[in-house]
């Protein structure tokens, strides 16, 4: 027939575990999971600004696995760089190094 619309039954699933709406709990984080307050970066960036300290408390912050997870991981990407830095740096002097004694050598 025209204009006719046949239509079946939609029916819902039974609640299961997969398809439950989960409940609204607080999410209770560990110490090291939580997120860091302005106060802990300002401190965090005061001690990665002392020289000589910087390097120990990195590496020490970048390995502790108490160390709360922002600032370990922003540890570990302080000491990725350095070592980019530094190995650029030793590629540099290599090369300039080996230019110098190529002109002293011509003279």
């Amino acid at each position: 027939m025209i204009g006719t619309y046949m239509s079946t039954p939609v029916t819902t699933p039974a609640p299961t575990q997969e398809n439950q709406i989960p409940s609204t709990q607080p999410v209770l984080y560990s110490q090291d999971e939580r997120v860091m307050t302005v106060t802990d970066w300002f401190l965090t960036v005061l001690v990665l600004a002392l020289p000589l300290v910087n390097i120990i408390m990195a590496i020490v912050w970048a390995a502790s696995s108490t160390t709360n997870l922002n600032k370990r991981n922003y540890c570990r990407a302080i000491l990725i760089w350095a070592a980019i830095g530094l190995a650029f740096y030793a590629i540099i002097f290599a090369f300039a190094f080996s230019m110098g004694v190529n002109s002293a050598s011509m003279n």
